[in-house]
């Protein structure tokens, strides 16, 4: 009989990039209310909350590698991996090993894709925003992308703008 693949996808686009985000938002009541929160050491809390921070900040964010070293070292156990293992049952509550072979949590993700649909959504209203300033200053009509069209042709930013009286050729 033919073996299923049960591996899930990636919970984070490939490119999901969040380092330049240091603000990692923590939903104090579902943490508060959790499994983890009832159940696990003080140390693995810890090093839970410390693998939720340092997630937010890998490629794809919400992801973790899946080798116990780099994990030891990325919750401050440095080499210690005897120590890391000790605490890595309760420290891993949650995660998920998917098919690119990282290891994600589903609400560090959801997190995570929350934030960088905000930062497109940013990127969008600038955009908007020069578009208009552009408008008002050259009394044109060049109209604004809807945020799915302008996603859709892969969020171009500072597109140039013909502006009346431009000659051809000139920047």
């Amino acid at each position: 009989m033919e073996s299923l693949n049960c591996t899930p996808e990636p919970l984070t686009p490939f490119d999901c990039d969040l380092r330049d985000f240091q603000f990692f938002p923590l939903d104090a009541l579902r943490l508060r209310d959790s499994d983890l929160a009832a159940l696990s050491t003080g140390d693995e809390f810890r090093a839970a909350v410390l693998l939720w921070c340092a997630a937010w900040h890998q490629v794809p964010a919400a992801s973790l590698p899946d080798d116990d070293r780099v994990l030891a070292n990325l919750i401050g156990y440095g080499r210690d991996t005897e120590g890391w293992k000790a605490v890595k049952d309760g420290a891993m509550r949650g995660w998920v090993k998917c098919s690119d072979g990282r290891l994600y949590h589903p609400v560090v993700a959801e997190k995570a894709i929350s934030a960088w649909q905000g930062k497109f959504k940013q990127r969008w209203n600038t955009e908007c925003a020069r578009i208009k300033k552009h408008n008002e200053r050259h009394k044109t009509n060049v109209p604004r992308p809807s945020f799915e069209d302008w996603m859709s042709q892969g969020c171009p930013q500072g597109q140039k703008l013909d502006v009346p009286g431009d000659s051809q050729g000139t920047c």
